[in-house]
């Protein structure tokens, strides 16, 4: 989280050098999403997001941006079931990344001193990660990993509060359409499974595919250049 906040400061900085006061159209903020009734751990995501507002009245902007999440789970086994099982003593760490394109419409002109409704629609594709690492050797739980790599669609409706020109604060409610694969042919353990031991799958080509709708809020800081 720390590298992902010196990369948004840093390219901020960069966008306000080379914007200056003539392109008071580019944006850039940080957000916190939370999401609700999903069966994948991805309950949180944070990030950094980027735009730019073609139009005078700045009601309408093109968006992009990335957020990000991860989870470590450490395991430590008495020493005597350790001796007997030392592929299970060690450390289990997922996350995943999230690109985001899209577009956001307000309902009034963005102006000092005033909160306007927002709509915004977003395209996504996330790319996973799980790994187990055990006796100093480590290796990639690929149906988890693939788990955690969906692509969908997210539909919000927010508001915004503009406390300065180039400064506001930002909320959303929207419907998350997610879609995920997971080549099931790996086995449940995937690459791990001489670690362990065991390797069950559903044979060489098989895929599972499944289609999840979960709601979604959103808070976040913006600013103009």
């Amino acid at each position: 989280m720390k590298r992902l906040l010196t990369l948004a400061i840093a390219t901020a900085l960069l966008l306000a050098i080379l914007a200056g006061s003539a392109s008071a159209g580019v944006i850039f903020g940080v957000r916190q999403f939370s999401y609700h009734n999903t069966i994948l751990p991805t309950d949180q995501g944070q990030g950094a997001y980027f735009g730019f507002a073609p139009g005078e009245d700045g009601r309408f902007v093109i968006t992009g941006g990335i957020d990000y999440w991860s989870y470590k789970l450490s395991v430590t086994l008495p020493a005597d079931t350790a001796a007997s099982l030392p592929e299970l003593d060690g450390d289990i760490s997922m996350g995943s990344f999230m690109l985001r394109g899209g577009a956001k419409f307000y309902l009034k002109p963005p102006e000092q001193g005033t909160v306007t409704a927002v709509f915004a629609a977003e395209l996504f594709k996330a790319f996973g990660n799980a790994k187990l690492s055990a006796e100093g050797a480590s290796a990639d739980i690929e149906p988890v990993k693939d788990a955690l790599a969906p692509y969908g669609v997210m539909l919000s409706f927010g508001g915004e509060y503009f406390i300065s020109d180039v400064f506001s604060v930002n909320g959303d409610l929207g419907l998350r359409y997610v879609i995920t694969k997971v080549d099931a042919d790996l086995g449940v353990l995937g690459d791990i499974g001489e670690l362990v031991g065991l390797e069950i799958g559903m044979g060489e080509g098989a895929e599972v595919k499944f289609t999840t709708i979960t709601m979604y809020t959103g808070l976040g800081l913006s600013f103009r250049f």
